[in-house]
């Protein structure tokens, strides 16, 4: 199995930045983070990324989310968010979940699962994309760290 780890670089449209160079469109301000894309992008791959780009930018436009991606990044989205909007990790996801489940393509499952488990509790969330089509990808995307991972067949 290929595995590419991505992090979204969208305008605010949704529409894939191509041919700038993610770190100008970052400093304009037209993406969340660099993205870096591999493999064939089938139209529901680019309508799933949109809808993840436009929930990302929903959420820092509405002060629930930090713009940009990483630990570091994220990290300081929990330390802010006492006494503000800043979602947490589960929040970040189960919002990035209902997104898709009301607007994504359908023959994919949206879920929102929990990771990184102790003792049956977890503490990170995700949106796993899952495809009923097994030529397709299955899509792990953390809108808390704002990074994609695509594990294709």
């Amino acid at each position: 199995m290929e595995r590419d780890r991505m992090a979204l670089c969208t305008k605010q449209s949704g529409l894939i930045v191509r041919g700038q160079s993610p770190l100008v469109a970052l400093l304009l301000g037209q993406c969340a983070a660099p993205f870096q894309i591999s493999g064939p992008m089938t139209p529901d791959l680019q309508s799933i990324y949109g809808i993840y780009s436009r929930t990302l930018f929903n959420m820092i436009a509405k002060g629930n989310r930090r713009p940009g991606s990483g630990e570091v990044n994220a990290s300081l989205n929990n330390l802010q968010s006492w006494g503000n909007n800043y979602y947490s990790c589960n929040q970040q996801a189960g919002w990035l979940a209902a997104c898709l489940n009301g607007a994504g393509p359908s023959g994919w499952k949206y879920i929102f699962q929990g990771i990184d488990s102790f003792a049956g509790v977890s503490f990170h969330y995700i949106t796993v994309v899952l495809p009923s089509n097994p030529s397709n990808p299955t899509i792990f995307m953390d809108p808390w760290l704002n990074q994609i991972n695509v594990v294709r067949p």
